[in-house]
């Protein structure tokens, strides 16, 4: 039976055992490119330690078999999701060469935006 890895710009989960330690990191990254049973991720890492997406060591092959969860990247934590556009839009989303996967990371960062945004006003009510 194959697998077939979700379309582009869907969000992956890895757990990468440390050396010398029996703990496990978890890594989120988002496809840009699926394949039968791998599948090209960029894993911008995060706020403290950003990974350029022109750098090679940010986009990583994996087998679908090693992602411990997929997710639609407007489901995930929306904070996440508009960081990494940010750090993304500045960095030149061109740089993945993933137009598809580019297109859903800008939408789901539009409505997680959104969905951070405090409320504009209260409710106007008529008489």
């Amino acid at each position: 039976m194959s697998h077939v890895a979700p379309p582009p710009g869907t969000a992956v989960e890895i757990h990468r055992a440390q050396p010398h330690c029996v703990h496990r990191v978890i890594e989120r990254g988002v496809i840009i490119h699926p394949a039968m049973t791998w599948l090209i991720a960029y894993f911008p890492g995060d706020h403290t330690r950003p990974a350029d997406p022109g750098d090679p060591a940010s986009i990583r092959i994996l087998r679908t078999a090693d992602v411990t969860e997929y997710c639609a990247l407007a489901d995930c934590d929306p904070a996440w999701v508009a960081w990494t556009w940010a750090h993304l839009a500045q960095a030149g989303p061109g740089l993945l060469q993933a137009p598809e996967a580019v297109h859903v990371w800008e939408l789901a960062a539009t409505l997680a935006l959104h969905r951070l945004a405090p409320p504009a006003s209260t409710p106007i009510t008529g008489p």
